[in-house]
């Protein structure tokens, strides 16, 4: 069925000129990644709702999904900074009409705001310990832009094959319009997939800011490292059987799948109690 613009509810119009847009999806997200960075230029960024796509169409309404005893409708909206010259989408993904919901975010962003430059973001789950650096695979969508992100210092650019992400989507749909589109998938812990991982958050952030221009402070992510990184100390002295798998990890050893479960759980279990 086809799709129109009487979906996209347009509150104001904010002054930016072809801004950058921060896309993050909020569905499948792994380390918290994209809803992080989204929600972190939200809150430090004095950002302005500025649009939404009714989600009928997009989603199914046929269950109910809770959350800390809150219902989770989805929702698919457009967030301006005009003092940065931002433009932030933060959307569930569809589970119908893909090209359509993409064609109604691009169309949206080219005739209202002239967007220059795509970033979108997703988390990518990975054998290492959460003291290790995170790397960051790039893909880019126009070759002339491989140079501006150069690869070193835990930066890759990356090649694969598989079935695409929404971010994927994205980028290939903005290549179309002659829009540069470029994603970053930041390594996070596997044990940290189903919870927030900061220091991924704040690494994505921190090359971000080289490819804006922008001044991001992260005091509140800090905060949020310091604080998971001690009760991951804590839980590794109480429990004997999380320390030597972490151990493990530290020193590059194979682990067991069931020793991936058993240390996700633990951890999930642990750090969901401390909150």
């Amino acid at each position: 069925m086809e799709k129109t613009k009487s979906q996209l509810k347009i509150y104001h119009t904010a002054p930016l000129s072809s801004p950058v847009l921060i896309a993050g999806w909020l569905t499948q997200d792994i380390g918290n990644v994209g809803t992080g960075i989204v929600n972190h230029l939200q809150q430090t960024r004095q950002a302005e709702e500025v649009a939404e796509l009714d989600p009928v169409g997009f989603f199914a309404f046929e269950g109910a999904i809770f959350k800390d005893d809150v219902i989770q409708i989805p929702h698919s909206k457009f967030m301006a900074c005009p003092r940065d010259n931002l433009l932030l989408f933060s959307s569930d993904e569809p589970m119908y009409e893909r090209y359509q919901f993409l064609k109604l975010v691009l169309d949206f962003c080219e005739e209202h705001y002239g967007v220059s430059r795509i970033f979108s973001f997703n988390g990518n789950p990975s054998l290492i310990s959460h003291h290790h650096p995170r790397r960051i695979f790039v893909v880019f969508n126009q070759e002339e832009v491989r140079e501006e992100i150069p690869e070193g210092d835990h930066i890759e650019h990356t090649s694969w094959e598989g079935t695409p992400a929404m971010s994927t989507y994205l980028l290939w749909m903005a290549q179309n319009k002659g829009i540069c589109g470029i994603t970053l998938w930041v390594e996070v812990p596997f044990y940290l997939s189903t919870l927030e991982d900061p220091r991924a958050i704040k690494t994505v952030l921190s090359l971000l800011e080289n490819g804006t221009n922008l001044e991001l402070s992260t005091p509140e992510l800090d905060q949020k490292i310091s604080q998971q990184e001690l009760m991951l100390e804590e839980l590794r002295e109480a429990d004997t059987q999380v320390n030597e798998t972490m151990q493990k990890l530290e020193e590059e050893e194979v682990i067991e799948e069931s020793e991936q479960f058993d240390l996700t759980k633990r951890v999930y279990d642990y750090l969901k109690k401390g909150k």
